[in-house]
């Protein structure tokens, strides 16, 4: 099986899928979307022997051009690697002069090599498909390290944002939240106006089953981990809506605000 993480997550909510429905499951290869360890950890109570195995792969680059199969020393860790590039192509971690970065340095990702593809239709003008000492190549945007020749991923580099005068990433709002021990899922955004002006930060979460938690008590908690300025108004919801590619979909969470 292939999914987006947020897929098997309203999978997951039915209490029939599982080992019984699914027998002859054996792997689920995971792409597109952070895959979180709560979502691990419920499909191998599910599935008493399941493969999982995390790909990374923007859609400029035809398809996944890392993987790697989690174990549970990986489970141990903050957060899972999404694998081991491919032979035919490579990937570097780069700063904003597109030069490399040590290893376990955070920067955007950069990937050459054979799976790029040559542009968009129309040759619709974009700088993110370059040439890189010699091969074509495709800045992600997306932000990751890598660490012992495994890459690891970040964040959205878009999801770096300016607040209140201060510099942030959702994300991190998002992996807090996560740190919650009632916490299922979290998804954070930044409400903008028509001019592109954040409004105020919003966070959508999911509960862990049989939680009884408030909004107001759940920011109170996240008021612990981190500043107060970066702390969001909350919506507890049951579920995330997709978009047609599997994944969260953001836009329509804002409309549900």
């Amino acid at each position: 099986m292939v999914a987006t993480p947020s897929f098997v997550d309203l999978l997951l909510l039915d209490q029939l899928f599982g080992k019984t429905l699914m027998p002859t499951l054996q792997t689920i290869l995971f792409c597109g979307e952070k895959l979180l360890k709560s979502t691990v950890h419920k499909l191998q109570e599910k599935f008493d022997s399941l493969r999982i195995i995390n790909c990374y792969g923007p859609t400029e680059c035809t398809f996944a051009v890392t993987s790697i199969e989690v174990d549970e020393k990986m489970l141990q860790d903050e957060i899972l690697p999404i694998g081991i590039p491919k032979k035919d192509v490579q990937i570097d971690i780069v700063d904003e002069q597109k030069n490399q970065l040590p290893e376990g340095e955070i920067g955007e990702i950069l990937i050459a090599g054979a799976s790029v593809a040559d542009g968009y239709v129309e040759k619709l003008e974009n700088h993110s498909f370059l040439e890189y000492h010699g091969t074509k190549a495709y800045l992600t945007g997306d932000l990751g390290y890598i660490k012992n020749g495994i890459l690891y991923y970040k964040a959205r580099k878009d999801k770096q944002i300016k607040f209140k005068g201060y510099r942030m990433e959702l994300t991190d709002i998002e992996t807090n939240l996560q740190k919650l021990s009632y916490i299922d899922k979290a998804v954070a955004v930044a409400n903008k106006n028509q001019e592109d002006k954040i409004l105020n930060l919003l966070a959508f979460v999911s509960l862990k089953e049989n939680v009884t938690k408030t909004p107001i008590e759940i920011r109170k908690d996240l008021q612990k981990r981190i500043p107060e300025y970066m702390c969001p108004k909350i919506k507890i919801v049951s579920n995330f809506p997709l978009n047609s590619n599997g994944k969260c979909d953001e836009k329509k969470l804002l409309e549900e605000f």
